[in-house]
């Protein structure tokens, strides 16, 4: 069967498939007697109109793949989402600003110098450092790789590559945020939902309320029965879970472009555990206000504490920050709102330093679990100095 596309995609013949239908052709228009083998001046046509037509073949496949939000990969991924109306977040590392202590005699502090914060992440001088004679020295740094870690003050104090004539660094405020370059899986789930704005689906109220300023994240629960449900919504009902954003232009974003007529918020009072926050919108053509409601997402530390056993040439401060660092991306990477954090999703191939350590057990929070349970609009989150590290 030649190349073609159908209802359900493209479907492209293997070459050889493609060869032998093109030299059954050839026999039905010349005769079946004809010679249609590679050697053959007939088999030598038919190689090369096989040829194009698998070239035509790849070309359209790669052009169909390039406008499938399921299929598209890498740039080509980045391309549709520009078509889509939205961009790829692409990474870049956090920025602090240290005060270096050094000699006063020193004029110019060289580009080697390199610190590092509490979590592990190391950061370069972003210029040559022109010293003026004093005994201390501003100066700005930029990590040497994208994240999302904002390193407390008071934590960037540890110099991994010392430089003559300085002797301690510090930064007395908290570092600018760097970002993480979004992968595929993330960009392609934010193409899918872009299909539903101004929807008033549970995808596309959290996709309008993802538009508001100040938007972090959105998710929206919602109860289409006729009895609550499990997390406590009553019949007919939405609850939008939001971080950032200013309580009415939520309002006006849920009002104006979400919620249809008809379908009740989750109020105060209705779910004892939760706490309820509202906004208003004001139409000016009628002069009335309108109120919407809905829940902030709470963000509760959680506790980890990992078991090493020490190997030869184990380095504290070096390996107990790789530990904590490794630890702190993965629960990024597996987390999410009303997920239960399992100690043995910590477990990966990077958690591993068979030369100088080794992991013995890791526990969640303060009874040593081997899990972290949240509610529904709740995320569990760890910093470096949440983890604790015993031998």
């Amino acid at each position: 069967m030649p190349n073609r596309i159908d209802d359900n995609g493209f479907h492209r013949t293997r070459y050889q498939a493609l060869r032998a239908e093109i030299a059954q052709r050839f026999r039905d228009a010349f005769g079946t007697g004809i010679k249609t083998d590679v050697q053959s001046v007939f088999g030598q046509l038919i190689s090369i109109l096989t040829y194009s037509e698998d070239r035509i073949a790849s070309a359209m496949q790669q052009l169909l793949t390039a406008f499938d939000p399921y299929a598209a990969r890498g740039e080509a991924l980045s391309r549709l989402a520009t078509i889509m109306g939205t961009n790829r977040n692409r990474g870049f590392p956090p920025e602090v600003t240290l005060v270096i202590t050094h000699n006063s005699e020193l004029d110019i502090i060289d580009e080697d110098l390199r610190v590092t914060d509490s979590a592990g992440l190391e950061y370069k001088p972003l210029a040559q450092i022109v010293c003026d004679g004093s005994e201390s020295t501003t100066a700005r740094f930029i990590a040497t790789r994208n994240s999302d870690y904002r390193a407390p003050a008071h934590t960037v104090t540890r110099i991994t590559v010392p430089v003559a004539g300085v002797s301690a660094v510090d930064n007395p405020a908290i570092a600018t945020a760097g970002q993480i370059y979004e992968p595929d899986v993330k960009l392609r789930r934010r193409l899918l939902l872009s299909s539903s704005q101004n929807s008033s689906t549970p995808e596309g109220i959290a996709r309008v309320l993802s538009e508001v300023p100040g938007v972090t994240y959105a998710r929206v629960l919602h109860n289409p029965t006729g009895t609550p449900d499990a997390n406590g919504l009553k019949p007919h009902s939405v609850l939008p879970l939001v971080t950032g954003g200013h309580d009415n232009a939520i309002a006006g974003a849920l009002i104006t472009k979400a919620v249809p007529a008809g379908i009740d918020y989750v109020k105060p009072g209705e779910i004892p555990t939760l706490k309820i926050e509202s906004g208003t919108w004001r139409d000016t053509e009628n002069a009335k206000t309108y109120t919407a409601w809905f829940t902030r997402i709470v963000y509760t530390p959680v506790q980890i504490n990992v078991s090493i056993k020490k190997l030869a040439g184990f380095d504290a401060p070096t390996h107990e920050a790789e530990i904590k660092s490794t630890i702190v991306e993965r629960v990024k990477a597996i987390n999410r709102v009303g997920k239960t954090i399992y100690a043995s999703e910590l477990y990966t191939p990077t958690l591993t330093n068979s030369t100088h350590y080794a992991i013995r057990d890791i526990t969640l929070g303060e009874t040593s679990s081997i899990y972290a349970a949240c509610d529904f609009n709740e995320r569990l989150v760890t910093t470096a100095s949440d983890i604790g590290i015993s031998d």
